[in-house]
């Protein structure tokens, strides 16, 4: 007799997405510095956050890389172009 599933387990497109997800953000922390910060969002993990948000109002959103500016001995400013 079959187990009857109390929640119906995730389409091949939702596992494909979280695997995805969890590969850009293991990208983010290896990439940006752990005190990062965009505005209140402060680490990978919350800029990531806040990107999957604002994708979530803004289906069709696109976010390009304008130019890396040095700030400091310690800090880069990312100008970007979202449209």
């Amino acid at each position: 007799m079959p187990l009857l599933a109390l929640y119906p387990s995730p389409s091949e497109a939702e596992v494909r997405r979280a695997s995805d997800a969890h590969a850009h953000l293991d990208f983010l922390k290896q990439a940006m510095a752990l005190d990062v910060t965009d505005g209140d969002a402060r680490g990978a993990e919350a800029i990531f956050e806040q990107w999957r948000l604002f994708s979530l109002c803004h289906s069709d959103v696109s976010v390009q890389l304008q130019r890396l500016e040095l700030a400091s001995d310690e800090s880069v400013l990312a100008v970007t172009n979202t449209s």
